[in-house]
């Protein structure tokens, strides 16, 4: 009876033991892998934050909608693009990106999306040029001066006339001041150094008919407007009012301020009417 007792015993002692050795081993296996999958999680979020960082850096792709998910350090990206060697482009931006050791592109390749950017740039070019006349037209130095503004892609070209070098640099300094102006070129921009000439005065309603004229010639030429013959012109002592319809806000505000730069206009009433989406 004795033998059998110390055999239980020990058989109890091994039973207890070997379930207190795989309890231990099995929760120390689970840290570890909970461990390991948490610096997994934080290398891919590092790895997708840098992606994304170096598609945006680059002109050609960062204006398209392109997703990044990150697994192991294999990148995934997925979205459109307009053509085959934009997708080409991403994948290349993505595979230099450190962290990152495989690249699976399921990019799209539509053009349809490269007319959608380029009416989303077009949008933002007339922004600018709203914003760099309105800084021209509020220097009084500049407000007098022959100074023409064309902005593409970001890149604003200064031309026309002014009288000084001093003002010449006031005109580039308040286009470089503007937020996405990337580079302003004011190689045709003309110093004349010719003497001010006095303002002529209003002569009433002969000046109003000018006035009218003048905002009228000014507003056909501007390229950045689709449908100007729509912009109605009316002037009152030396006050312009603008009526009918234009497609955004940003060819209203432009308007305004080109009529606001023809010389004798005392001051601008915008009540054109947005009739398109933006």
């Amino acid at each position: 009876m004795r033998i059998r007792s110390i055999i239980t015993t020990v058989v109890l002692l091994l039973i207890v033991g070997g379930a207190i050795y795989y309890f231990y081993s099995y929760r120390n296996r689970d840290i570890s892998a909970d461990i390991s999958s948490v610096g997994e999680y934080t290398g891919d979020a590092a790895t997708t934050t840098a992606v994304k960082a170096a598609l945006a850096l680059n002109n050609r792709v960062s204006s398209f909608d392109i997703h990044v998910e990150t697994n192991k350090n294999d990148v995934t990206l997925t979205g459109q693009v307009p053509t085959e060697d934009d997708k080409r482009v991403a994948e290349e931006i993505t595979r230099s990106t450190n962290g990152v050791a495989k690249v699976v592109n399921n990019l799209v390749a539509d053009p349809g999306i490269q007319a959608a950017n380029a009416e989303k740039q077009y949008v933002t070019d007339i922004e600018i040029k709203t914003v760099v006349l309105e800084a021209i037209l509020s220097n009084p130095e500049l407000k007098t001066q022959q100074i023409k503004v064309e902005v593409n892609k970001g890149e604003v070209k200064l031309s026309g006339s002014v009288r000084t070098p001093v003002q010449k640099t006031a005109a580039e300094a308040a286009a470089r001041s503007v937020a996405n102006v990337h580079k302003v070129d004011s190689s045709a921009l003309i110093v004349t150094n010719a003497a001010l000439e006095p303002m002529p005065q209003s002569q009433a309603a002969d000046s109003d008919n000018l006035l009218v004229t003048q905002v009228e010639t000014v507003l056909s030429r501007e390229s950045a407007f689709s449908q100007p013959q729509k912009m109605k012109v009316r002037a009152s002592e030396g006050v312009i009012y603008l009526t009918g319809t234009t497609d955004s806000r940003a060819e209203k505000a432009l308007a305004g301020y080109l009529a606001r730069s023809v010389t004798g206009a005392k001051d601008v009433i915008n009540n054109l009417e947005v009739t398109g989406r933006k």
